[in-house]
């Protein structure tokens, strides 16, 4: 694979990630970050926060032409799985404590709060569509 095929599937990364960039913040979220590398493990796609401020997203974004090759989520691995919750522990470990504070869950609640989440959007080319 050339340089060209490289330039050529970076581009094509970045149009999957702009679409689900646009429905994260259409639904409100708020992109921390794009692209996050942690140097051990490996890079997350996109990193979102809710509105409350409460919940990180570790996103994967998977573009796709069709689903004629599976489904987008079928293309996340569990080693794929593995390196985003190491990114995202290696995120919150070296968080700032006020960062770290607002995650953790108020003293009332009955039920801890899990601080992050991982989601898989699948983005269509063609369509310019989202898929969870």
């Amino acid at each position: 694979m050339g340089s060209s095929d490289n330039r050529d599937n970076r581009r094509r990364g970045n149009v999957g990630e702009a679409l689900a960039c646009g429905e994260y913040l259409r639904r409100g979220y708020i992109v921390v970050e794009r692209n996050l590398r942690a140097r051990k493990y490996g890079e997350a796609d996109i990193v979102l926060e809710d509105r409350a401020g409460r919940l990180l997203v570790f996103c994967e974004v998977k573009l796709r032409k069709s689903s004629g090759f599976g489904t987008p989520g079928e293309a996340v691995n569990r080693k794929k799985r593995m390196t985003l919750r190491r990114i995202a522990e290696s995120y919150l470990a070296t968080a700032s404590k006020e960062e770290r504070r607002k995650l953790l869950p108020p003293r009332d609640w009955l039920v801890p709060a899990n601080p992050a989440y991982y989601d898989v959007v699948g983005a269509f080319e063609r369509e310019k569509e989202i898929r969870w």
